[in-house]
């Protein structure tokens, strides 16, 4: 079901990707291992709400509010935006 697949995506898969594009971004920036764990300390929470409020919405619209041929282009610009978001958020320490 819907809300099934949408409580799997936030609660375990969600988490997993935050932290894999932040561990991603620190590797291949440089960072030290005390600025990844600030990092993490500091963004990661904040990210993975924003995720639980926003992929609900989208598997809801995707699912029960667009027609059928609709949704891959829907889900393609809400990940494109994701990615955004992610990017934002995994380079904020860096911006401050």
């Amino acid at each position: 079901s819907n809300s099934a697949r949408s409580g799997v995506t936030t609660s375990r898969l969600n988490r997993t990707t935050i932290a894999l594009v932040f561990l991603g971004n620190a590797i291949l920036t440089g960072e030290s291992p005390a600025d990844v764990v600030k990092s993490f300390k500091t963004n990661f929470i904040a990210t993975w709400m924003k995720g639980a409020q926003f992929w609900p919405l989208c598997h809801y619209l995707g699912t029960y509010r667009l027609e059928l041929m609709y949704q891959p282009l829907f889900a393609h610009i809400a990940s494109m935006y994701w990615n955004g978001v992610l990017s934002i958020a995994a380079n904020k320490s860096k911006q401050e």
